[in-house]
């Protein structure tokens, strides 16, 4: 059970105006919520077999009570929201079962693969700008299935993970600026269910004892996403067959190493990272909007270090985007949030006990 007041405010100060700052929506909102839930897990063992089943069920009742929207864009309160035909309580119950599969071949191989049902619960959109703004969505709901093989080999020098992985989304919930508001109404902050989606792929990563002392790694992720169907309200708002999710690269990669060597003359160790890092290209706006498009970008860490041998002091120099890589993380509307540039610390460290 929780009960709380939250505060929602978006602003905006324009130096070329010599800074004064607007508030456009101020939104004081006391929300209720009561969830209610039971489940049960069982695992069996049959051989080197175990099979896990589960079950939950879920009952998930959120209120507001009160409500009062302030600022540049108007006011309005609860009294408004209702009149504009939005519900203000809403209870959503849902039975989500998983069952999951983990085969031992030998102590060095191991296979697995599950099938889970889940749901992230509705809401309003708290940043609305107007009373029929304060719109409601709906749960969003998965299924999520996973296939895979966790092994090692060579007398445990070389280590490999692989996870096959789909998602099927129904009623993705979608917020920000994803839906635009009819003309002459003010820009608002806005989640929607926008219809279904479809994520699959994979996830490698290995690693791997090359010589005493010098361990490498790489992690590669596969992804492809896809919408299945648009609600009525997404095709409005300028989506079509061609859109895919956003921020949904086609794979990324990492790929690393590290060195440990102990010099006599020092009575300690030497310690030498790096890892290199590729982003692959993505959407970086839900209608997949040209000027919100990210290219993908590099970047790259390192860092050297010492130990003294009882291991009580240690002291390390390293970068990251050691590069100096220029690229961007988000975009929202015409603006760009722009990466960390090349950074260095020093680290010193004392183990007192």
């Amino acid at each position: 059970k929780e009960e709380n007041d939250t505060r929602f405010q978006t602003s905006l100060a324009n130096p070329a105006l010599g800074g004064i700052f607007l508030v456009l929506d101020d939104s004081t909102i006391a929300n209720d919520a009561n969830n209610l839930a039971a489940y049960i897990q069982t695992d069996y063992a049959i051989g080197d077999l175990t099979v896990t089943t589960g079950i939950r069920w879920t009952s998930d009742k959120k209120s507001i009570p009160e409500m009062v929207h302030t600022g540049a864009n108007g006011f309005y309160d609860l009294r408004d929201v209702i009149a504009a035909g939005i519900p203000t309580s809403k209870t959503v119950k849902e039975v989500t079962p998983r069952i999951a599969l983990a085969y031992q071949v030998n102590d060095d191989v191991m296979l697995f693969a599950s099938a889970t049902n889940g749901f992230k619960s509705g809401g309003w959109n708290g940043r609305a700008a107007a009373a029929n703004l304060f719109r409601r969505f709906e749960a969003e709901k998965v299924w999520s299935y996973e296939a895979g093989i966790r092994a090692e080999f060579l007398e445990n020098r070389l280590r490999t993970n692989v996870t096959l992985f789909q998602a099927n989304y129904d009623d993705v919930q979608l917020p920000s600026l994803a839906f635009l508001p009819a003309p002459g109404e003010a820009p608002s902050f806005v989640t929607n269910n926008a219809g279904d989606s479809k994520v699959e792929g994979a996830e490698i990563e290995i690693s791997a004892l090359i010589a005493e002392g010098l361990t490498g790694f790489a992690n590669v992720g596969l992804t492809d996403g896809s919408f299945k169907s648009f609600a009525p309200s997404a095709i409005a708002a300028g989506f079509t067959p061609t859109t895919v999710p956003e921020r949904n690269p086609d794979y990324t990669l990492q790929i690393g190493f590290n060195y440990e060597s102990y010099v006599d003359a020092l009575n300690g160790s030497i310690n030498l990272t790096a890892d290199y890092q590729k982003v692959d290209e993505f959407e970086g706006n839900p209608q997949n909007a040209p000027a919100n498009f990210n290219p993908g970008f590099e970047t790259m860490n390192a860092s050297v270090g010492f130990n003294t041998e009882d291991d009580v002091w240690g002291v390390s120099v390293g970068c990251k985007n050691c590069l100096n890589e220029y690229y961007t993380t988000s975009h929202f509307l015409n603006a760009r949030f722009i990466g960390n540039p090349v950074t260095w610390a020093v680290k010193l460290r004392y183990s007192y006990n």
